[in-house]
């Protein structure tokens, strides 16, 4: 019994933390929609737009499926974060002018 308490506050906790970091997301988001319009919407598209775009908007994806599937299946969680952390890493490489072609 004291098992599925347990278990009980920490779903609560990471559904808590998890709307809290998807509100600041949000929240951070429209603070920066006026510059995104106005900086890259008129831009033509690139590799680099397409992961600004990508590493932007899968914070909300992530976080609505999180909020509708709250029981995912442990190994689908691990691979979408997986798929997260390298598609960051990713954005960040190019984003620091590492790669090989600087006109992306």
């Amino acid at each position: 019994m004291a098992m599925n308490y347990i278990q009980a506050v920490q779903h609560d906790f990471i559904r808590t933390c998890s709307n809290s970091g998807l509100s600041l997301a949000l929240y951070d988001f429209l603070c920066t929609l006026p510059d995104e319009i106005h900086l890259v919407w008129g831009m033509k598209w690139t590799i680099g737009k397409v992961f600004y775009y990508a590493t932007t908007y899968l914070v909300f994806i992530a976080g609505f499926l999180l909020l509708v599937t709250p029981d995912i299946i442990q190994g689908h969680c691990n691979e979408i974060l997986s798929a997260g952390v390298w598609l960051t890493y990713i954005a960040a490489y190019i984003s620091e002018g590492e790669a090989p072609n600087r006109n992306l």
